[in-house]
């Protein structure tokens, strides 16, 4: 999912039941309800400095499916609105982990 106000997208599991989805362990990657992956800016989450935010804004994250080019990558929209030097919308791309 991309959380336009937090600047940043977050990976989850969607094999999970609603029951799994309230613990700790279940579904396809036995996480069940906790985070897979986060990635964007570490200040969401009270770590990081505003030079280690890697997006702003952002919208339109997809997932990019097995057998296509760039498998496994999330393109983003990277729009850029109060990034402080460059005022522009530009084309980012988070790599699964």
């Amino acid at each position: 999912m991309s959380i336009s106000s937090f600047s940043e997208i977050r990976v989850i599991d969607h094999s999970t039941t609603t029951a799994e989805a309230a613990g700790h362990t279940g579904g396809n990657s036995s996480m069940a309800g906790d985070l897979l992956n986060r990635w964007g800016n570490l200040q969401a989450y009270d770590t990081g400095a505003d030079a280690d935010q890697q997006i702003l804004r952002q919208h339109d994250a997809e997932w990019i499916g097995a057998g296509l080019p760039d498998a496994g990558n999330i393109p983003i929209f990277n729009n850029g609105w109060m990034r402080p030097a460059e005022k522009y919308s530009r084309s980012t791309r988070s790599r699964r982990r």
